[in-house]
């Protein structure tokens, strides 16, 4: 159900993958439990690396415009937008850098959906068993 871990920078394809729904259908109710762990934990990874991503974006930008310079393809952007490269590192114009962080971003928020639409169907349904599980238990229900 959970797709398989993937780098920060999206670098490896997307896993095939059943549909959600189909994948629940056959599981237990303390496996839809640790799945729903599982993938609220892998969630919260993705949202941390996104806004990683987001503050690389605007630091960069913040240095570019620091430093008065609007051409992004001849620009180098080591680390602040407009310092030199640290030794042994190649320098990366700042309009590449930016768009590999604009594509990164992408990569994340597509991830991200598919995690919430697995999270949704996980959570409706363990809240349908656990619904039906508490109507046959209930006193005053007919078994």
């Amino acid at each position: 159900m959970i797709p398989t871990p993937r780098s920060p920078a999206g670098d490896e394809p997307a896993p095939d993958r059943e549909p959600a729904a189909a994948d629940v259908a056959g599981m237990s109710l303390p496996d839809l439990r640790r799945q729903r762990r599982l993938l609220m934990g892998e969630l919260r990874g993705v949202r941390y690396w996104r806004r990683i991503a987001q503050a690389q974006t605007d630091l960069l930008v913040a240095g570019l415009v620091y430093h008065g310079r609007t051409d992004l393809a001849g620009t180098p952007a080591a680390g602040d937008g407009g310092a030199p490269a640290p030794a042994g590192r190649a320098v990366v114009p700042a309009g590449e850098r930016l768009g590999l962080l604009r594509e990164r971003s992408r990569l994340m928020a597509t991830y991200e959906h598919t995690l919430r639409d697995d999270l949704d169907t996980i959570t409706r349904e363990l809240a349908a068993r656990l619904t039906d599980a508490a109507s046959l238990t209930s006193p005053g229900h007919p078994a």
